[in-house]
């Protein structure tokens, strides 16, 4: 893992990145990187830049008056630039602050555009949110929205057993609805079971956004399930070294384009280098276990000028979890525990 050393020299020339990264670990040990400078203001920092971790951060602790003096408005325009930005988190967070009138005015129209929102990105308590609310209107159009939603929230996880409970509350209403309108709710008790019969997953502290050109690395080999490496005849991958920072770097893409890039780039000095893919399993079961440890940090999609944003693997690993599927979580650890006992 990069030094403390490193990382505040990359956050003092300006790396948003580690100015996020630094802003985190300053807030988990409670220390200050120079006199008079707190976690807020590194990830102030960060947020200035367009990080959208640091941005949403910022936000709710600023709401919360969290290791930082109470700053309602100054946090909600935090989450208003996070959510313009794209973050699914500051929209929903947002969508909960003005439905319930939690330290704003109560908007439920306003909370409803900012649940819809957080919820055509993926968020799925956002699409359990506005499934809910469509199913009190309860005309059999708002039921047929309603079950769309919790199609794409079926295939999620719930983070704790009150969310469960929730989740679990609302796909009933919706099997009932289905059926007062006599139609078949089939599907839906195939969603309940799988609900009831998950295992809530305990990765940790909860994952937040990273860099723009990380969040879109981290979206596309979730959904490809494929990673990308560049290796040479004996089976090294491509590294580089950033001297400044005090730490190697691995090469990865989410797509073959982006590493065919750097080898075209690059000519006959990786002329004997080739692309080789790795199921996205092994580069969370194996690979970033292994940077971790080795104090490798991660370059996704280089390009050919060799510009990209290095990331922390466990951030990186936590991230990846928290935006997988619960099919594919169940996979995963079905797969860790054969290779365990093999």
């Amino acid at each position: 893992m990069e030094s403390r050393e490193a990382l505040e020299k990359a956050a003092r020339e300006g790396d948003a990145e580690s100015q996020y990264q630094l802003a985190q670990l300053l807030e988990t040990s409670g220390d200050t990187a120079a006199a008079g400078e707190r976690w807020s203001d590194w990830c102030k920092r960060a947020a200035d830049q367009g990080h959208l971790g640091a941005m949403f951060a910022l936000g709710t602790s600023l709401l919360d008056g969290d290791g930082i003096d109470t700053d309602v408005e100054g946090g909600l325009s935090w989450l208003e630039r996070a959510s313009e930005a794209g973050d699914e988190h500051a929209a929903y967070s947002l969508a909960l602050l003005h439905w319930f009138g939690d330290r704003v005015p109560e908007d439920e129209e306003k909370g409803r555009r900012y649940a819809r929102l957080a919820a055509e990105r993926d968020h799925g308590r956002a699409q359990v949110m506005v499934a809910a609310d469509r199913l009190d209107d309860g005309s059999p159009e708002a039921v047929d929205e309603a079950q769309r939603w919790l199609a794409r929230a079926a295939d999620k996880e719930p983070q704790n057993e009150a969310e469960r409970e929730l989740w679990t509350s609302t796909f009933e209403r919706l099997g009932q609805s289905l059926r007062e309108l006599g139609r078949d709710a089939a599907e839906v008790d195939g969603w309940l079971e799988r609900l009831r019969s998950a295992a809530i997953s305990d990765a940790g502290p909860p994952s937040v956004p990273l860099d723009a050109g990380l969040e879109a690395f981290v979206r596309e080999i979730v959904r490809t399930e494929d990673v990308f490496f560049l290796e040479d005849p004996e089976g090294g991958r491509a590294t580089g070294t950033a001297e400044e920072r005090g730490h190697e770097l691995m090469l990865v893409w989410s797509a073959a384009s982006g590493a065919q890039a750097i080898l075209d780039a690059a000519g006959e000095a990786l002329a004997d280098y080739k692309i080789e893919t790795e199921h996205l399993f092994e580069f969370l079961g194996a690979t970033l276990p292994e940077l971790d440890e080795a104090g490798l940090h991660v370059v996704a999609n280089c390009t050919s000028d060799l510009s990209g944003v290095d990331v922390d693997p466990e951030l990186l690993r936590r991230r990846i979890f928290s935006l997988m599927s619960s099919d594919q979580r169940e996979k995963f650890d079905a797969l860790a525990s054969e290779t365990a006992e093999a």
